[in-house]
């Protein structure tokens, strides 16, 4: 080539507009808009002056091809917030490029690695963009115990140490596991207290047993509220100690303010209201104590008293 055909080639580049390269600001990328030729937002326009993406950004990228639709659903993008994080993200995975082939602990970040570092690794390996992302449903049998309350706290420290829902999946099993196992063994633990305070009052009262139940049983019945009787129950059945202490206030407080199966005072004899309580529609025949075993207890906690002060002289 000679040298004034070197010139004028170079000649030619030179006179090529500057603007001859550049896109229209309306051109499509791609074929976004289905051909229809109809201008579609710039793609700065989901870009704030403050460099923060605006809400729908990855969608509309995603429409217009900036983003393949292979990786468009890839939870990398959740933590890029703004261009200053996308920079950093594409710097920190050009390192981990560099170290391919060399184990997973090659490019993991080191001492000194931001959360931010740390944030992209653990996403690389799967972890999810948040916590409230992990799925961790507990049993039905559980789930007054593992609320969203109780969850949260947790499925946030397991996000920040960079678990993936596989593995919160075997962390979460075990917990429920553990608390379920727990909770049989309280339960196992409690059913032997109940035997055990049974068989020793059994032991002491003897033939006693059954009407001094009764008055415990009345007297819970009598003072402790409805909502509460049921807890107070459970524990009371399991002391001896406490059961009598029932027992001996049931006694007082029935033999001074004696009652007549309508709650009101009575002022006959005790061989009187022994027959008139024995008296009573169903006591006899069992119905009572099937159909209304509060009032079926109650009289036969007053009836033990009675007899008690009828024949002193047998325990």
């Amino acid at each position: 080539m000679s040298e004034i055909e070197g010139s004028e080639l170079l000649n030619a580049n030179a006179e090529i507009p500057d603007n001859s390269l550049e896109a229209p600001d309306n051109a499509p990328l791609g074929d976004a808009d289905g051909g229809s030729g109809e201008a579609l937002p710039a793609l700065n326009s989901f870009i704030g002056d403050d460099g923060v993406f605006k809400e729908g950004w990855r969608e509309e990228f995603v429409k217009r091809g900036a983003i393949p639709e292979a990786f468009a659903k890839d939870q990398v993008y959740a933590a890029v917030k703004d261009l200053p994080s996308l920079m950093k993200q594409l710097g920190h995975q050009s390192k981990l490029i560099g170290k391919q082939g060399k184990g997973v602990d090659a490019w993991k970040p080191g001492e000194h690695a931001s959360q931010e570092e740390w944030d992209i690794y653990y996403t690389a390996l799967g972890r999810p963009a948040v916590a409230a992302d992990y799925k961790a449903d507990p049993p039905e049998a559980l789930k007054e115990l593992y609320d969203d309350t109780t969850l949260q706290p947790a499925l946030e420290a397991l996000h920040k140490a960079g678990l993936t829902q596989k593995q919160v999946d075997a962390v979460m099993a075990l917990e429920y596991q553990r608390t379920e196992k727990a909770l049989a063994d309280q339960q196992t633990a409690t059913e032997t207290a109940i035997e055990l305070a049974e068989k020793t009052l059994r032991d002491e009262w003897g033939n006693d047993f059954e009407s001094n139940n009764a008055i415990a049983t009345r007297l819970v019945r009598t003072v402790i509220p409805a909502e509460m009787q049921d807890e107070f129950k459970a524990a009371a059945l399991q002391s001896p100690v406490l059961i009598k202490a029932l027992v001996e206030l049931g006694k007082a407080t029935l033999e001074d303010s004696p009652i007549n199966t309508d709650g009101q005072p009575q002022t006959h004899s005790v061989d009187e209201e022994i027959a008139s309580l024995e008296a009573t529609k169903g006591y006899a025949t069992g119905e009572l104590k099937r159909d209304n075993r509060a009032e079926y207890d109650r009289i036969q906690a007053r009836r033990a008293l009675l007899y008690r002060k009828k024949y002193p002289e047998q325990k």
